[in-house]
């Protein structure tokens, strides 16, 4: 008989545990399970309309700096571009993918939300106007020199390619929109440069300096009034060079 209140305090802590359980399945049944994360957004508890407005708010409130040779060139936000965030159908397709049966778990495992299927649209123009006013703030931009052989001392060896400032623009533009996409603060112009067409680490151009300095270490003998006369590979380096195709050619 001393144990009843113990077996009944134990019943009704059973039933509140219960109660507590199927109360917080019912819930979480409209909103986002515990620990629910999109990037920097907290989405925990909140219904779909609500987490809409939350991205919504968390995008344009963030600023993107601008920078080149280590100098702020301008600032941005999303909200200048005119971005909307259409988020309805992919928010309500994770929220149908969680199981809130299951939320007690969710404390203890984070769930955190993809970001790349989020669609979010921009103004066309004002997206242009602010690539065309990044590419002019530079007045004396260079085009970049892409890497080629030079022979030296009877040796080929490959120049270095030389950076240019001249910006790409549709590279440029893409980087815009996934800075904003990914929520970060900072994009650097140098990013978005023209690359020189072949850089000191192209495979091609290594297979040239193979291709000459094999035609190079040809041993060239010829007899002159009944001398033999070696032709230094120095000399022989000077008769070769590249064709319009890139391809060895001797003069």
């Amino acid at each position: 008989m001393k144990n009843k209140p113990l077996i009944f305090t134990g019943i009704g802590i059973f039933l509140l545990l219960i109660l507590a359980y199927f109360g917080g399945s019912k819930y979480y049944d409209s909103r986002f399970l515990p620990n629910t994360t999109m990037g920097d957004t907290e989405l925990s508890g909140v219904t779909v309309a609500e987490a809409k407005r939350v991205v919504t708010q968390e995008l344009h409130a963030n600023t993107v700096t601008v920078t080149e040779d280590g100098e702020t060139v301008t600032t941005f936000t999303p909200f200048d571009l005119d971005a909307k965030v259409d988020s309805d159908a992919f928010l309500t397709k994770v929220k149908d993918e969680q199981n809130s049966w299951a939320w007690p778990l969710a404390f203890f495992n984070k769930y955190e939300v993809e970001t790349s299927e989020v669609n979010v649209q921009f103004d066309e123009d004002a997206l242009a106007k602010l690539v065309e006013t990044l590419t002019l703030s530079k007045p004396d931009r260079v085009a970049p020199i892409s890497a080629n052989v030079q022979s030296k001392d009877g040796a080929f060896v490959i120049e270095p390619e030389v950076p240019g400032t001249i910006i790409d623009t549709e590279r440029l533009k893409e980087q815009l929109v996934q800075t904003v996409l990914s929520s970060e603060e900072t994009l650097t112009l140098e990013d978005a440069y023209v690359l020189p067409a072949l850089t000191a680490e192209s495979d091609e151009l290594t297979q040239v300096v193979e291709k000459l300095q094999s035609l190079a270490d040809v041993t060239i003998t010829y007899t002159l009034m009944g001398e033999e006369i070696v032709v230094p590979k120095d000399q022989i380096a000077t008769w070769l060079s590249l064709d319009n195709n890139g391809e060895p050619t001797v003069s």
